[in-house]
């Protein structure tokens, strides 16, 4: 082929692109440029995808859209300059709720129907107003801002000033976002003066930290990220097209920024931040099981609190002991799926999972329970089993197994671990093989009581017309039937409430129970403690007790809790009992980032 056929040809093309744009859009020939890279806009642009012509120069490119949503995943958005939708839809897709905000009408119903083709329209608050005057009646986790940037012609200058910002210059919009939330997110143009991109985070009171992300698409840097936060708490996500060059800095020192990762074709990674994926923890006890979905965060001494929960479920018991081996693996299945449909995650998201189970007291217990979550999740995902006790100390001390955990619920036991590594547990064998503290064995003896007391081997107590009344029974001779009908732990151990209330009203024998669940409590722990050492050589170290389950947090005028608590410093007077800020399937996601980062 000569070169003039060849010019011939490329200028067909050309205009047969030009007359395709324009049968499309009837925009004019400023656009082609854009039209030609339009999948890397939207990749469903052939299903119904519809722009004006502003919205050709001013949407996200997908890829970089993708990444900036995986970055607050679960959170609440607002998108505050939405324009036909590239960004809404992303954050639609991962995050709990959008707000998406346009001033022009016609922006809003094209990216209403955009929204529509990614199938996240109903995920959507469309609003058709002026960011600046709705921001004080908007409350959100996470403000995007990509105001427009005037247009193509920004490219013409040398460094783009936040002034050129529009409608505002962008230290207003900056103060106006900050009035809403300090997690700020700002699209800016590839040549934007980096030192007053600094200026909004160190002027900030107090400074916020900030972290700058260069975008590329196709090898080629397109724009600049800004992600202003009171605590990292962002998700990074995979680059997924060309590389990316990623800054941080600590507003708190001097110097210049420290770039983490430069241009590199591969994902990007950062020394002290967090990275893409999320984490499943779940607490299976005797009666229900939790899961929680958390992003993943590499583990430290400092998390955001509260900690971002993506997806929680809750589904049967997965103690096979208690309901047989398909019952628990049913549930099991049944609350993974649930959680993360909840968090907008799938499977191929999980990083690490981590089931803290009664009834795991064994390798073998452990091995069997692995293997069904590894028949769930994909290979590369690293599993953890444990007893039900260490995930409940992971959620008193933030995932570090130091100190002592004592759950008092349907069942009971204590554990523990030393600095070395070395554990203990005390307790934890059921109510036959002495753990009278838990709820299934106080509300056992009070069983017992009413039946001696009827019988005559023991004295009258109010138990016996409280616990019939509950149970909706004539006589104390119907209690046997009642009993072997049903013996599940879960059952009989909701009596418990009775037996406070009659210890409340004066009864001796219910007061008696529960003096003698305390102490049973309190020794558990104490044969825990003097076998690690706790307690150091002359007895006043100091260590965590973490105190987790219904019987210890009642919060009855009969406090349970406080009496074991009582007892516990008695025998060691540097013991800090805690009550968890988050449950216990938090604390084996805790665990899991703790296994997962050593």
């Amino acid at each position: 082929m000569t070169k003039s056929m060849k010019l011939k040809k490329r200028s067909r093309l050309k205009k047969g692109i030009k007359s395709t744009i324009k049968k499309e859009n009837g925009s004019s020939h400023k656009i082609t440029k854009y039209w030609i890279q339009r999948y890397d806009l939207f990749s469903r642009y052939d299903q119904g995808i519809e722009m004006d012509e502003e919205g050709w120069y001013s949407v996200t490119p997908e890829v970089i859209a993708i990444k900036q949503a995986q970055r607050c995943r679960g959170k609440v958005v607002i998108d505050c300059f939405s324009g036909v939708g590239g960004n809404t839809i992303q954050f639609a897709k991962v995050c709990s709720s959008v707000v998406a905000i346009d001033i022009d009408p016609v922006k809003v119903e094209l990216a209403m129907n955009n929204a529509m083709v990614y199938g996240v329209a109903n995920r959507v608050d469309f609003v058709i107003g002026d960011f600046i005057q709705l921001a004080p009646s908007l409350k959100g986790d996470v403000v995007f801002l990509s105001p427009p940037w005037g247009g193509p012609m920004y490219r013409d200058v040398e460094s783009y000033k936040l002034e050129m910002l529009q409608p505002r210059d962008g230290y207003s919009l900056f103060q106006i976002a900050q009035s809403i939330t300090p997690n700020i997110i700002m699209f800016l143009p590839r040549n934007v003066d980096l030192a007053q991109v600094e200026e909004l985070a160190w002027l900030s009171s107090p400074p916020l930290t900030l972290e700058i992300e260069e975008n590329f698409v196709g090898g080629r840097m397109k724009a600049v990220t800004a992600y202003f936060s009171c605590s990292a708490v962002y998700l990074k996500g995979p680059s997924k097209t060309g590389s990316a060059a990623l800054y941080a800095r600590n507003p708190h020192s001097n110097g210049n920024l420290r770039k983490l990762q430069a241009d590199g074709g591969g994902e990007a990674t950062e020394e002290n931040g967090f990275v893409d994926g999320v984490i499943l923890g779940l607490d299976g006890g005797a009666t229900s099981t939790v899961c929680v979905c958390v992003p993943f965060f590499p583990f430290g001494d400092c998390f955001p609190e509260p900690l971002p929960i993506l997806g929680r479920a809750v589904a049967g018991c997965t103690n096979r002991n208690s309901v047989g081996e398909t019952a628990a693996r049913d549930s099991l299945e049944q609350v993974i799926s649930e959680a993360l449909v909840q968090s907008g995650s799938d499977k191929s998201d999980v990083r690490g999972v981590c089931l803290g189970v009664s009834g795991v007291n064994h390798p073998s217990d452990q091995e069997k329970i692995e293997n069904w979550i590894r028949d769930i999740v994909p290979s590369h995902v690293k599993v953890y089993v444990q007893n039900d006790a260490i995930v409940a100390l992971a959620s008193g001390t933030m995932g570090k197994l130091h100190g002592c955990v004592l759950i008092a619920g349907t069942g009971c036991i204590a554990y523990g671990f030393d600095e070395d590594g070395k554990e203990a547990r005390a307790s934890g064998g059921g109510p036959i093989l002495g753990d009278w503290g838990s709820g299934y064995g106080i509300a056992a003896q009070a069983l017992t009581a009413v039946i001696r007391a009827h019988d005559g081997r023991g004295p009258q107590t109010m138990l016996t017309s409280t616990i019939l009344k509950a149970l909706g029974l004539s006589s104390p001779d119907e209690l046997i039937g009642w009993t072997y009908a049903d013996p599940s732990w879960a059952r009989i151990a909701a009596l418990v409430p009775q037996v406070v209330s009659c210890a409340e009203a004066g009864d001796e024998i219910s007061d008696k129970i529960l003096v003698d669940a305390a102490e049973d409590l309190a020794l558990s722990v104490k044969a825990v403690v003097q076998r690690l050492g706790l307690c150091g050589e002359d007895g006043t170290a100091s260590f965590p007790v973490v105190m987790v389950g219904g019987v210890l947090n009642a919060n009855q005028k009969w406090d349970i809790g406080k009496e074991v608590s009582k007892r516990i410093n008695r025998y060691f007077p540097g013991a800090q009992t805690i009550i968890p800020k988050v449950e216990p399937a938090v604390g084996a996601a805790l665990l899991a980032m703790n296994f997962l980062s050593s």
